[in-house]
């Protein structure tokens, strides 16, 4: 009886430690929730300059930021432009700092077909599947700006 009971026992620990556990996923990197393997498009939804909320205007509805995984970047303004400056525009993305920064090489017309490349960088406050948040030092006049921009897919 005792060693029906003690076979009983083994195939029971058997049976529940070999049940289906799932693996548990590995964390997505920092580029596939940016790109989603491929690309994905944000939609600003949130933005504040030194603490205080700056509006999202009507004509932003529809402007989209795309990451691409090969390191491309492309905003698009949509048919509802804020003004008659807004053109769509396409340039490259990195990582920096332990990719908690994100560095973009903007090409901004000089004329006579030259061109000058203004290097913004922006600090990774969240970074989800589903939210991106952004901020961004910069000065004018010797006083400075904070800025923080929310995105969502």
């Amino acid at each position: 009886m005792k060693k029906k009971n003690l076979i009983l026992s083994i195939a029971i620990v058997c049976f529940l430690g070999c049940s289906n556990k799932e693996e548990p996923k590995p964390a997505k990197s920092k580029e596939e929730l940016l790109t989603n393997n491929n690309s994905k498009s944000w939609k600003k939804t949130a933005a504040s300059t030194n603490g205080i909320p700056t509006p999202i205007q009507d004509c932003e509805n529809d402007d989209r930021a795309t990451f691409f995984k090969d390191k491309s970047f492309q905003y698009t303004y949509g048919s509802n432009n804020c003004s008659s400056l807004d053109n769509d525009f396409s340039t490259s993305w990195t990582f920096l700092s332990n990719e908690d920064s994100l560095r973009f090489s903007l090409k901004i017309s000089a004329g006579s077909g030259s061109y000058t490349v203004i290097p913004y960088e922006y600090k990774i406050n969240e970074l989800t599947e589903s939210k991106l948040v952004l901020s961004r030092n910069y000065t004018i006049s010797g006083t400075t700006y904070t800025t923080h921009e929310t995105y969502t897919p």
